[in-house]
């Protein structure tokens, strides 16, 4: 946490940083910080549950794509696995994986 304090410190005084990191907010940007550390640690945990688990690449990839928030791909290259990891993606679900097993 003393890291990320003295980063957060460092680039605010060289400027580096857009005004929302701020010293009257740092309280507020210290929990946003690790806020989205949790949301990319469970973003992280789950890639590895579905590697682990042998899920399809496809499914992978829609998934990926839904929870990151990014536009579906075109309609001539989507899949079945593709379309249904982009929706348990878009709900943050993992719930499915086992049903994306390659086999």
């Amino acid at each position: 946490m003393l890291c990320i304090l003295i980063y957060l410190v460092g680039g605010v005084l060289l400027g580096i940083y857009p005004p929302k990191y701020k010293f009257a907010n740092l309280g507020a940007n210290l929990l946003n910080l690790k806020q989205e550390f949790t949301m990319n640690q469970a973003y992280r945990d789950a890639i590895t549950q579905m590697e682990e688990m042998k899920v399809q690449q496809e499914y992978i990839l829609g998934w990926q794509g839904g929870y990151l928030g990014h536009p579906q791909r075109e309609e001539q290259r989507l899949t079945e696995a593709y379309e249904a990891g982009y929706e348990d993606g878009s709900a943050k679900s993992s719930d499915n994986f086992s049903n994306w097993v390659a086999s």
